[in-house]
Formats: structure tokens, sequence, C-alpha cells
């Protein structure tokens, strides 16, 4: 099994049955750090804040929609690092988890049938655990309200639908899913500055 980067690269369910055989660990405090870092791997790259897709569209059109297209090809992992290549590294965009690994963590642990594959592949399926990229500035919001690793107060303990953006809301940030963009941009529109940046993603 690969429990280390190359789990981004699964299918979901085989990256649920990573986070099962993982949950079943127990070495102290590094198994604790280890299954964190496992499941961030496992979470779908799925969405972008409004606010950076204006930010990309506003460098080039064109890197909104390839990102679209990969995720919508079910290559989220391929969506992710061209995030990373073009937003993160190069224009300080942040990558984060919509609801914080640690929170994640101790619910699983709270009650053994979460760490279940059906159970994590509940979470990655359905789009309940997920990564997202937002601004700087966003980040900087969730730090200040004290969001960046914890829950909203009125979060009510469960991780499901209602609690994947709760932090967002809290601080207004307005998330778009990447299946959710449209790919009606032509080439024309395009600057060929990302083209001879990332030559390899779809045109």
């Amino acid at each position: 099994m690969a429990y280390n980067a190359k789990m981004t690269t699964l299918p979901y369910k085989e990256r649920a049955k990573c986070l099962e055989d993982v949950f079943r660990l127990d070495y102290g405090e590094a198994s604790k750090d280890f299954k964190k870092y496992c499941l961030g791997g496992a979470a779908t790259f799925a969405c972008l804040s409004k606010k950076a897709v204006s930010h990309l569209n506003s460098i080039d059109c064109s890197i909104v929609q390839a990102i679209a297209s990969c995720y919508k090809a079910n290559d989220w992992n391929k969506a992710y690092n061209l995030f990373r290549r073009v937003g993160l590294e190069k224009y300080g965009l942040v990558a984060e988890h919509t609801i914080p690994c640690a929170i994640v963590y101790d619910w699983a642990v709270r009650d053994k049938s979460r760490q279940t594959r059906s159970a994590f592949e509940h979470l990655l399926r359905d789009g309940i655990f997920v990564q997202c990229g937002i601004t700087s500035e966003e980040d900087f919001y969730l730090r200040q309200a004290g969001l960046n690793q914890k829950m909203p107060s009125t979060w009510n303990g469960n991780i499901d639908s209602d609690a994947t953006f709760a932090r967002y809301r809290a601080v207004k940030i307005v998330p778009v899913m990447l299946g959710d963009l449209k790919l009606a941009i032509t080439e024309d529109d395009c600057h060929s500055a990302f083209r001879q940046r990332c030559p390899s993603f779809p045109r």
C-alpha cells in the first residue's frame, strides 16, 4: 500500500482502504502524526475560492480551465499539481483542507466505526473532506478568526456536508467546486504565457 505522497494518485476506494489500514497502526504520537499526514494526502483537491478563481483568471484565463479540465477527467492529482505549480508557488495562493486534518483525525479516533473503509469512502466520495485553493488574504482571515486549525463555535461536531465549508462561511469565503466551473473559454481568450509555463497541460 502507498502510505505516502503516492496515495494522492490512487482512486478514492484505494485511498479509503489505505486509511483503514493506517488507522489500525498503534505506535503512539508518531502514529498520530502519520495518520494525520495520510488523511491530508487522501483528500481530493476539489474546489477554489471565488477570489482564487478571479485571481488566477486575472493572470491567465486558461489556468482555471486547465485545472477544471484535469478535475473533470478524474485526474484531481494533476489538477492539484497544476494549482501548486502556477497558483501556489508563483502567486502565493494557498491549498488547504476545508476541514482541518486534526479535526477529522479526532473525529475518527473517538469511534472505531469511523475508522473503516466504508466510512473513509463516504468522506472522500461525497466531497465532505476536500482540499481547496484560496488566496493568501483569505488564509489570513481564517487565521485571524482562529479557524486555521479549528472549527467555528457553531459546528455541531459531525463530519458531514454541513461541516465541509463551515469555516469558510464564518469568514465569508465563497467556494466554487471545480466540477461546476464552466470551460467555455476559447484559445483566443487566453494568454500564451501559460502555454510556455505549462506546455504539458490540456489545451
